[in-house]
């Protein structure tokens, strides 16, 4: 929903190593995945097979069906940074989220971790239960990583409206609008008596629309009982409340 790596998404990145190195021990693909992935040449799509063809179609009988497929041509599309081409007809790219900062972010993540693997090459993996834990998959302090937070509160006026859908749609307005933010906004730097104009997107290191630390919980409000999404870690500092608008 955000433009991270979804469970999608990385079922077919460890199929293709899977499908490449068929005998590799699970150490030794985990270490592929990361050299490979961390250098592969994006927007080069990532398939698994090859693209349905119109005489692909024709024998399988579903030439008449209209199903927009993922083609080629599609990579100078919006949305095809990183793509990650399902199988089966219709292909569709399972990366399409996917915006200039998430693909940064995402890549050095990647290095990071080969980083680590590189450290330890003459170490025995199989036997480094702690490697495991605390580095290749050691849980994000996202307090200690970043300095500010934009803390973003859903809530719903009765028990009764679809709360999962809702909160989809405002995830995908979320991204959204942070990719148009990054790109637009402008703002002053004064310099030596100088007052230069500079883009955001210039200066901003990165940014990451963090879920997963989510939870439902309920609270009252004008004495009506409704449902919100909360940060059970409560960060320390000021939150800033925002309205959305849906329409």
């Amino acid at each position: 929903m955000f433009g991270y790596l979804s469970g999608t998404i990385l079922s077919i990145m460890a199929t293709k190593i899977c499908l490449l190195y068929p005998s590799g021990s699970l150490s030794f693909l985990l270490h592929k995945f990361f050299i490979i992935f961390s250098e592969w040449d994006w927007p080069k799509p990532l398939l698994l097979e090859h693209l349905s063809t119109k005489e692909d179609l024709e024998k399988l009988g579903r030439i008449k069906l209209k199903l927009n497929s993922w083609q080629i041509k599609d990579i100078e599309r919006e949305g095809n940074l990183m793509p990650v081409i399902s199988t089966k007809y219709p292909e569709i790219n399972s990366a399409k989220n996917i915006n200039e900062n998430g693909k940064k972010i995402i890549i050095d993540e990647m290095n990071k971790s080969l980083q680590q693997f590189k450290y330890l090459k003459s170490k025995n993996f199989n036997k480094m239960d702690n490697f495991w834990k605390e580095n290749i998959f050691a849980e994000l302090n996202y307090k200690n990583y970043f300095k500010y937070f934009l803390i973003i509160t859903c809530s719903l006026n009765s028990e009764e409206e679809n709360g999962d859908s809702l909160f989809g749609f405002i995830k995908s307005k979320i991204r959204k609008a942070m990719e148009i933010w990054s790109k637009n906004e402008e703002f002053e730097v004064h310099l030596e008596n100088k007052i230069l104009k500079t883009n955001l997107k210039e200066n901003l290191l990165e940014y990451r629309i963090l879920s997963g630390y989510e939870e439902k919980g309920r609270c009252r409000v004008d004495e009506e009982l409704v449902y919100y999404i909360k940060d059970p870690r409560e960060l320390k500092g000021k939150r800033i409340a925002l309205q959305l608008g849906l329409d």
